[in-house]
């Protein structure tokens, strides 16, 4: 009987420990699968490589905001008797029969002062198809409102393609168009440097933007815009075209593992957007 009575407390005491060390295991389990759902939880999420949609809510809301503001800076170019005063693009200059498009497109002769000059006449660009497009009244009276408008949703695009939210983007965008700078050259009548400035915000946004555009079509994209930046500045748009290159170069020196390869790879695509840009400011 003590020998029974042994061997049943030696079997209870088996039980206990087995019992004890299923649920240390049940215990290392649920261990586990939370270290497991902590793991999980710290995994870096891959960034969304997106293009900005321009039918997205923080557009639209960063347009309306920015046209309502022009609107009320510019509410007497609504009026039938009032034009923006621009000393470098007065009204009866653009109106003069020498500019009138499209006739200008292959050059004309200016004629207001003395037997004339040759001038080398309109250029395929944004501001002379908005002086097609609009008339000379009409550009007399839009034309510094839109060149700002433009310039801000060029910003606006280069701040989201940059990895900045809705409202950091809209604060940028309404920076660069409401800037003192920027304003003032477009009011002055020298819109044609507010427009510039935007090309070349939309090439850099364009480069530096974590889209799944091909290089391809990438770099000429951005080689185009910035040609039409020169079309625009003329000097301005030479001196901003190399600082977009600087750019250009940095930003793959800063995203790339080898840094030799990186600065060959930079001097490659700025040769690229280089050459599409000479392509379309040939005419300039």
């Amino acid at each position: 009987d003590c020998a029974a009575g042994a061997d049943e407390s030696l079997l209870q005491t088996r039980g206990v420990s087995g019992e004890t060390r299923g649920a240390e295991g049940g215990l290392n389990c649920e261990y586990g699968k939370a270290q497991a759902n902590s793991t999980n939880m710290n995994v870096k999420r891959p960034a969304d490589t997106s293009l900005p949609s321009f039918h997205s809510p923080g557009l639209v809301g960063f347009l309306g905001i920015l046209c309502v503001i022009l609107g009320a800076l510019f509410l007497r170019s609504f009026a039938p008797g009032w034009v923006v005063f621009a000393n470098d693009g007065p009204l009866g200059a653009i109106m003069a029969e020498h500019g009138r498009l499209p006739e200008t497109l292959t050059g004309s002769w200016s004629d207001l002062n003395g037997y004339g000059s040759r001038d080398p006449g309109a250029l395929p660009n944004l501001t002379c198809g908005l002086l097609w497009v609009l008339g000379p009244l009409g550009f007399a009276k839009f034309y510094a409102p839109i060149t700002l408008l433009f310039l801000g949703m060029c910003a606006w695009f280069l701040c989201r393609q940059l990895g900045l939210g809705n409202l950091a983007a809209m604060l940028g965008g309404l920076g660069a168009a409401l800037c003192s700078t920027f304003f003032g050259v477009a009011c002055w009548g020298v819109g044609p440097q507010a427009i510039c400035f935007g090309l070349n915000y939309l090439a850099l946004g364009t480069v530096v933007g974590p889209h799944p555009l091909r290089s391809w079509i990438r770099y000429p994209l951005a080689g185009l815009a910035v040609g039409m930046g020169v079309m625009e500045g003329f000097d301005f748009g030479a001196i901003f075209s190399v600082v977009t290159a600087v750019c250009v170069v940095v930003h793959g020196l800063l995203t790339g593992e080898n840094r030799l390869k990186s600065l060959l790879l930079g001097m490659v695509r700025v040769a690229v957007i280089g050459i599409f840009a000479v392509l379309i400011a040939s005419s300039a």
